[in-house]
């Protein structure tokens, strides 16, 4: 089962569990000595209809007795109680013995996803705020990446509208630039003399153009 997190508050969940306890409790046989009640609790045979009340609870033995005194009225309050709990094998939690173990297990997760969630309070501010809704922070988490994502977007420009042959990526197009300069050392001016050329450092520390006629 996936982990699942509660509306309630762990005081709801411990009225549930205490108030669960004394549901009525179901099967297809007659209960036990080793099924497991509490005292006053109701047990309906579902085969047959036949109602049981624990009378007495001794160590881990339970005596279940025949509730054979009980009006049409109380009957129906019964049944209807059947009715309004539902079939325990439909229960979507891995405990389907008895609600008070479903809900013991529904516990236990909300405490698990407690745990794993933590307490909200977040070592940076920069984006989210301690303690507010996970959702909420997901949400201005999800907005801060796609804003920087436009702006490196912008900044960078489109790729298509480089003017190099390489044009899958900027690192692809520079090296193609730089290997045209380092190829192509040499020019023709309009008369047809050919120059070799390269840059220099100036004393002041300036990038020159040097060119010299091959002859």
């Amino acid at each position: 089962m996936a982990d699942y997190t509660s509306e309630h508050t762990g005081v709801e969940i411990d009225l549930a569990v205490e108030n669960a306890n004394l549901m009525l409790l179901t099967g297809a046989a007659d209960p036990a000595p080793s099924t497991i009640g509490t005292l006053g609790q109701i047990y309906q045979n579902t085969t047959d209809g036949t109602l049981f009340r624990c009378t007495n609870i001794a160590g881990e033995n339970y005596t279940w007795t025949e509730w054979a005194d009980y009006s049409l009225a109380e009957k129906a309050k019964v049944t209807n109680a059947t009715t309004n709990i539902g079939t325990l094998a439909s229960l979507t939690t891995t405990e389907k013995s008895s609600l008070v173990g479903a809900v013991n297990e529904v516990d236990s997760h909300a405490d698990t996803n407690t745990t794993n969630i933590g307490d909200l309070a977040y070592t940076e501010d920069n984006y989210i705020t301690d303690s507010e809704p996970l959702t909420e922070s997901v949400d201005k988490l999800d907005m801060a990446v796609k804003d920087n994502a436009d702006l490196i977007s912008t900044n960078v420009g489109d790729l298509e509208t480089l003017t190099t042959t390489d044009k899958s990526s900027l690192v692809n197009a520079t090296n193609e630039v730089k290997n045209l300069v380092d190829t192509n050392t040499q020019f023709t001016d309009v008369d047809n003399v050919v120059y070799s050329w390269r840059f220099i450092k100036s004393a002041e520390g300036h990038m020159q153009l040097e060119y010299t006629e091959v002859i």
